[in-house]
């Protein structure tokens, strides 16, 4: 098992991200996703320098896929900030 830290630039409710922590999930991996509170699919470099950074956990997000309980739980985390402030 390994412990993976997965984010995106499209977004915490991405239909390809919520799959991927599912499938990763499913694999027995244990799983922590950390992504955009919304799209911001070209600012992949940018950084928030000048504001504080709002971090909430989404656990509704695990009622929309298929885990299994036999592994551990993702936790998924959505950022107030671009995908370079999620890492």
């Amino acid at each position: 098992m390994a412990v993976i830290l997965l984010t995106n630039d499209d977004g915490v409710e991405s239909t390809y991200f919520l799959s991927l922590v599912e499938r990763l999930q499913r694999n027995g991996h244990h799983v922590l996703g950390y992504a955009p509170m919304e799209d911001q699919s070209g600012r992949s470099m940018a950084l928030t320098l000048r504001k504080d950074v709002e971090t909430n956990k989404r656990n509704d997000l695990l009622n929309r896929m298929n885990l299994d309980s036999e592994h551990p739980m993702p936790s998924i985390h959505e950022i107030d900030g671009t995908p370079c402030d999620c890492i």
